[in-house]
């Protein structure tokens, strides 16, 4: 589905705490459906394809899962917002 927006709008920031490091993504595309926000990040979805599993959202889970972080993805206001952890040392 393409969503026609006048003004596109991509924030990215990253900020650290004591402990991780955060990378917030937001964009101001109208939001994901329920559906999908649900199931963004899991590779056994049954829309996912041999060609999506190389989608630019299974990719990071894999990354952060090697390095003990975790992603997620929400709905808020207008947009999405992405959000990326990973723990400034390993355990």
């Amino acid at each position: 589905m393409v969503r026609e927006i006048k003004d596109r709008k991509l924030f990215i920031t990253i900020n650290e705490t004591k402990d991780h490091l955060i990378a917030e993504i937001i964009d101001n595309a109208g939001g994901l459906e329920p559906e999908i926000l649900s199931t963004i990040f899991d590779s056994n979805d049954s829309t996912w394809t041999q060609d999506t599993k190389k989608n630019v959202f299974y990719i990071p889970k894999v990354i952060l899962k090697n390095m003990k972080g975790s992603i997620s993805a929400d709905n808020i206001g207008d947009g999405t917002q992405y959000r990326l952890s990973v723990p400034k040392t390993a355990s």
